[in-house]
């Protein structure tokens, strides 16, 4: 429950970062953006790789 609630911070931090008051212009704006998405890729695809890897772990567990 911790990381989930750092997890919510940091992300609505960085979206408050992003847009409160414009300090970020054109093309510095873009490549934050940029980023973010692409770390938001990476950690879903961490994650569901996570899951898969776990869900096939537990199913052989089973079947011992």
């Amino acid at each position: 429950m911790k990381y989930l609630i750092l997890l919510f911070t940091a992300l609505f931090s960085s979206v408050a970062l992003a847009h409160e008051d414009h300090a970020l212009e054109g093309i510095a704006h873009e490549v934050y953006h940029v980023m973010f998405l692409v770390l938001l890729v990476l950690v879903l695809f961490k994650a569901v790789s996570w899951f898969k890897t776990r869900s096939k772990n537990s199913s052989n567990k089973f079947k011992k």
